[in-house]
């Protein structure tokens, strides 16, 4: 057993390590397995295979040869019993579903081997430990995910490992059998390590909060004085962002940080932060009045919430999540405020330097420098939910009470005149701003529209007879602008282009290629002669890859916004390699206008029309999946009794063939073996007269143990074993084999 426990202790942690580096370095398992449908090895289950393999391996290796041959046998008929009543096609789908284990196998395969080169050499342990550090360094370094046992089961390979080399180069006296420390010690070590690994994870990794601050306060003072030096005044004439609204504004690459972005809840994976909204368009500029009234957006919120909330009562979550950034100014000296385009500018969380607020943008009273930051509550929409796409279009009108409900659980009845009066007002008055009409459909306006008839055309191809809704129509012709090219190296527009039309014809008809301000000003423009207040909207693209995301110069866009009637404005992104966030998983969808869950009937459709005849039954999926472990069972079961019987049949032919001495010296070495069972071990430093003085404190034992005066002599002298001697012999053995089976202990197999 001692043997067994050691080889188990080289092996078993080695093979748990592998396989969770293995795990989390090769996560699709593209290196060692070829499994068509992606099957990845599941941490705890793999664990498990590997240990039961590798404990099967051991119990075959450290049994004698007719156990072994036992084992061997039960475990091979099994495999074949259950390969057989599975079918092909069973086995196709087991195959792919439990391809991993073939991994698995290989990589406890792989463990035995090295384990037992560790066992034989100090070289070798250290060799193993060197490059299990290395493997543990480099998935640190390069920041690989990997399970938690990955750490815990390679330091305890490594620390067996010093346990042994320590135990062999101390000088002990007395007794000094390495193998037994290591076996006796090695169970605790493991423990640790398995505990270690199943206790829970901090949620929050350590955050060196005070190295950090120390850190961040001399960096921030750093950068605050190179800001406040190099960025002495405001500079807008690049990529996106102009303030005078030109389409032929500088590009630049410029890399140089200009907010950071800071959020707990991650809502969005890009966020449009707008500096700047345009309304009238001469064709080479973009300008715009500074006439509104503040709390426009505030409206638009409301709008927004309320439309959803008359949609969909009790799943607004599922349309939009509420959010709070932290916007921080870094080498940018700006009086401009950057916002969401749906900013609660009242809530409680929403903290501003002082600004003065128009429709177009927000101002600050004094240039925000670096580190000087603001918060800002905005609402974030779903656009993975396809129900807030038809709602767009289908919202109906939101009444007074309605109003003024959503005012109320908003927390903004203080602020700025919200009346409802204010908001029909505000709906005119986006129409009179921004272009469009209410009153025609799609089709109609664009029949109407100012378009050239090539233009014309193209956009009657885009929205086609199959596009369902405004908004379907609309980001087909976003879709369109998209497969243009992007390029930062345009040329001038020509002189003859002097109002929106003959910039569309030059754009679509001749150049397609540009950059942000190029797209986002033709599909505002498009956007307008289908009928819809679109605007132009200058400011910020976020990418956001953590909760600090860092928003450099060179993200500066130009996107558009349309208005829908009753809900608000939605952004649209037509520049080639841009997009809006994605969004959410929804609890429900409503599925029953418009035709938008069309396939889903379909589905529906088909499963209703499947007779029941033709369903699976589960009662007989059970029975079935009973019998693909009982079959296997069974014939295993079958091939030990007949092995034991064909064993005990062999053994038996084979003892009457023996001569008298051999068949003492057998019957010996069962009666050892009963004893032994019985809990009398004869011991390496014990002699048998010792140990037959401790079997006869057992008054019933010590009329049985008679055989073991012929076991000395065949040891000690020369004695000639007789025919008496042999039934003598055997006699103690049928004895011993009685008292074996009056105390209820178990009848061994390997005992014939």
């Amino acid at each position: 057993m001692i043997g067994f426990f050691y080889d188990l202790f080289y092996m078993l942690p080695l093979g748990i390590a592998m396989l969770f580096s293995a795990i989390a370095v090769d996560p699709k398992n593209v290196l060692l397995t070829s499994a068509a449908d992606g099957t990845t090895i599941p941490s705890v289950p793999g664990c498990v295979v590997s240990a039961v393999f590798i404990i099967l391996i051991l119990v075959i290796r450290h049994s004698g040869k007719k156990e072994r041959v036992l084992v061997t046998g039960v475990m091979t008929v099994a495999a074949i019993s259950l390969f057989w009543i599975l079918g092909k096609e069973n086995r196709v789908l087991l195959f792919n579903k439990y391809n991993w284990t073939l991994t698995v196998f290989v990589i406890s395969i792989i463990a035995i081997v090295i384990g037992r080169i560790a066992e034989d050499f100090l070289k070798a342990k250290i060799v193993i430990s060197i490059i299990i550090l290395s493997a543990v360094f480099y998935m640190m370094i390069n920041k690989i995910q990997c399970p938690k046992g990955t750490v815990s089961f390679c330091f305890l390979v490594i620390l067996i490992y010093a346990m042994e080399i320590i135990q062999r180069s101390w000088v002990k006296s007395g007794y000094a059998d390495v193998k037994k420390h290591v076996a006796y010690i090695a169970p605790i070590i493991m423990i640790m390590a398995i505990v270690v690994t199943l206790i829970p994870a901090p949620a929050k990794k350590f955050d060196w909060k005070f190295a950090k601050n120390i850190w961040k306060v001399t960096v921030t003072e750093y950068k605050r004085l190179v800001g406040t030096i190099t960025a002495e005044r405001e500079e807008y004439a690049y990529t996106g962002f102009s303030e005078n609204g030109g389409i032929g504004s500088s590009v630049s690459d410029n890399g140089r940080e200009v907010l950071l972005i800071t959020s707990d809840m991650k809502s969005f994976d890009r966020l449009y932060m707008g500096g700047m909204v345009y309304e009238d368009f001469d064709g080479k500029k973009w300008s715009t009045k500074l006439d509104s009234k503040p709390g426009d957006r505030e409206l638009d919120y409301v709008e927004t919430k309320a439309a959803i909330s008359k949609f969909n009562q009790g799943y607004e979550g599922d349309y939009f999540k509420t959010d709070n950034i932290k916007v921080e100014s870094r080498l940018f000296n700006t009086k401009y405020v950057f916002a969401p385009v749906k900013t609660n500018m009242y809530s409680s969380k929403t903290t501003l330097p002082k600004y003065k607020e128009t429709e177009s943008k927000i101002i600050a009273d004094k240039k925000i420098k670096y580190g000087n930051s603001y918060n800002v509550d905005y609402m974030q929409l779903n656009f993975d939910n396809p129900d807030l796409l038809l709602l767009a279009d289908t919202a109906t009108v939101i009444d007074e009470n309605e109003w003024r409900e959503t005012v109320r659980k908003s927390n903004l009845a203080s602020a700025t005149d919200l009346s409802f009066d204010r908001y029909l007002e505000y709906q005119n008055n986006v129409y009179e701003k921004y272009g469009g009409n209410r009153e025609l459909t799609m089709e109609e306006a664009l029949e109407n529209s100012q378009l050239s008839d090539e233009v014309k055309q193209i956009v009657r191809d885009i929205i086609g007879n199959d596009k369902i809704g405004d908004f379907e129509k609309l980001k087909a012709v976003s879709d369109y602008l998209q497969t243009m090219e992007y390029t930062k190296k345009t040329e001038a527009l020509p002189k003859e282009i002097d109002n929106a039309t003959a910039y569309l014809d030059y754009f679509i008809l001749k150049s397609q290629s540009g950059y942000c301000v190029h797209y986002a000003t033709a599909f505002t423009l498009l956007a307008r002669q289908l009928g819809h207040p679109a605007r132009y909207v200058q400011g910020y693209y976020v990418e956001r890859k953590d909760v600090d995301t860092l928003v450099t110069e060179n993200k500066a866009h130009a996107w558009a916004e349309v208005y829908f009637d009753n809900f608000g404005w939605m952004i649209f992104e037509a520049t080639p390699g841009y997009s809006v966030s994605r969004g959410w998983s929804v609890s429900r969808t409503t599925g029953d206008k418009k035709g938008i869950y069309q396939n889903h009937a379909v589905i529906n459709d088909t499963a209703s029309n499947v007779s029941m005849d033709e369903l699976p039954q589960e009662e007989e999926k059970n029975y079935v999946y009973i019998l693909y472990f009982v079959i296997p069972l069974i014939c295993a079961i079958l091939f030990g009794i007949i092995y034991l019987l064909i064993s005990r049949i062999i053994a038996g032919k084979k003892y009457r063939k023996m001569n008298e001495e051999d068949k003492v010296r057998t019957m010996i070495g069962k009666n050892m073996r009963i004893l032994k069972i019985l809990g009398y071990m004869l011991y390496e430093n014990e002699t048998l007269d010792e140990y037959k003085r401790k079997i006869e404190r057992d008054n019933e034992l010590a009329e049985h143990i008679g055989f073991l005066k012929f076991y000395e002599n065949l040891l000690y002298s020369d004695y000639e074993v007789s025919a008496s001697d042999v039934e003598a012999v055997e006699s103690d053995y049928l004895l011993l084999k009685n008292s074996l089976r009056s105390r209820g202990v178990k009848y061994r197999f390997y005992i014939v």
